[in-house]
């Protein structure tokens, strides 16, 4: 083979294999680098599609979790909250309570408005029940202490009168007491035990007055006796 054939043939065969390679060099990359774009953006679209649908999928099962959750709160929420009755009742009122009707659509308004139950209307009722109770013991203690302190009183002046007390007094009281028993009636003795006015000094010498006449003849029940007599209202003057 003459050098020039040689010489052509060689350039041939390197163009041909450089541009061969180059192709395969280039091709293999250009796949390679399209593929490496493709894996990336597929797994970036993979990525964000199943992160949203990660996302979306705990914001139902969050949901589904919680809509139970929230109406059982709901449902434990009325349960819960007090009935308010249509109508109080006060049937069964503490012995010696009192409560008209009056008073008590007054105070069924008020118990509506605050949202009182039937339960805590009762024990309100209760306690007001208590609180009179212990008013009226503490007033009739009172008055029982003032009681006592006034006849002590009025027993202190009756001893104390120089015509009535010292040494006569006890033998004045029972001239008193038999003028009681003689022109009184049981219900008037019993008015005065009760609130004490037969201790008052004046309501005693009243009787014992009566009685003194009545011992000396003066005073007759039956009208009957000596000229001197007078009458029961004569006696009171």
């Amino acid at each position: 083979m003459n050098l020039f054939i040689h010489g052509r043939l060689g350039h041939f065969l390197m163009n041909e294999a450089g541009a061969d390679g180059g192709d395969a060099g280039g091709g293999a990359a250009a796949e390679t680098g399209a593929a490496g774009d493709q894996q990336v953006a597929g797994g970036s679209a993979d990525t964000i599609l199943g992160g949203q649908q990660q996302q979306q999928a705990g914001e139902q099962g969050a949901d589904a979790n919680n809509q139970p959750g929230e109406d059982q709160s709901k449902a434990d929420d009325q349960a819960s909250k007090p009935v308010v009755p249509e109508k109080y009742t006060f049937d069964n009122l503490p012995d010696g309570y009192k409560l008209d009707e009056t008073a008590a659509s007054e105070w069924s308004g008020a118990f509506k408005e605050l949202g009182f139950t039937q339960d805590q209307v009762n024990k309100l009722v209760e306690m007001d029940a208590k609180r009179q109770q212990g008013m009226v013991q503490a007033y009739q203690q009172q008055m029982q202490q003032h009681r006592q302190q006034q006849l002590g009183e009025w027993l202190g002046e009756l001893k104390a009168d120089a015509e009535f007390g010292g040494a006569k007094f006890e033998s004045n009281v029972a001239v008193a007491q038999k003028a009681l028993g003689e022109f009184g009636t049981p219900e008037l003795s019993k008015y005065l035990a009760e609130t004490g006015l037969g201790s008052h000094p004046e309501v005693v010498r009243l009787f014992h007055r009566i009685g003194h006449q009545l011992a000396e003849g003066q005073l007759s029940r039956s009208g009957a006796g000596p000229a001197k007599e007078i009458t029961i209202v004569d006696a009171f003057r």
